[in-house]
């Protein structure tokens, strides 16, 4: 399921602290069960479960989902691939862009400022698998890509988590 960013919410949420303390467990704890998130954070469960449905209906959450390393599936080679484009209509930019979000080994699609047009994250089983998948896309796509700029991650520091106040 991908999340599309204009299906998210545009004003920001406030946030009370027992908010924060429930948000705070599910994200490291995304599996718990409402009574292990009411022990801990100390909120009372009938409380715990409208501040999730809350979330949720708010946006906040946009879905509960597994973090999967890529690696242990045999794809150890993550790319961000930065691309230019030029000479492109609004009907071929979308096909792209579509295309993009469906190809299997592209995790990420990202419209971005600065002298890229967009970000994409690649995974790959090695080096020749991913020179086959970048091949594949700029020929497909030779006509609007311009430039293309990619960077091999080497070592991840961190992942996943933001820390709000």
């Amino acid at each position: 399921m991908a999340i599309v960013e204009s299906e998210l919410p545009a004003s920001r949420i406030k946030l009370d602290e027992k908010d924060k303390k429930v948000l705070s467990y599910v994200l490291e704890n995304g599996r718990a069960s409402l009574t292990e998130i009411s022990k801990k954070t100390g909120v009372k469960i009938d409380s715990v479960k409208r501040r999730l449905q809350k979330f949720e209906d708010a946006g906040l959450i946009a879905y509960w989902k597994a973090i999967v390393w890529y690696k242990a599936l045999g794809y150890p080679l993550a790319t961000y691939v930065n691309i230019k484009l030029s000479h492109y209509s609004a009907e071929s930019y979308k096909e792209f862009v579509n295309f993009l979000a469906k190809y299997r080994n592209v995790t990420d699609v990202v419209s971005v400022s600065g002298n890229y047009d967009l970000l994409i994250y690649v995974l790959a089983k090695n080096r020749l698998d991913l020179d086959k998948i970048m091949q594949e896309i700029r020929q497909k796509f030779k006509d609007i890509i311009s430039d293309w700029n990619a960077v091999t991650v080497v070592q991840s520091y961190k992942f996943d988590k933001f820390v709000f106040d």
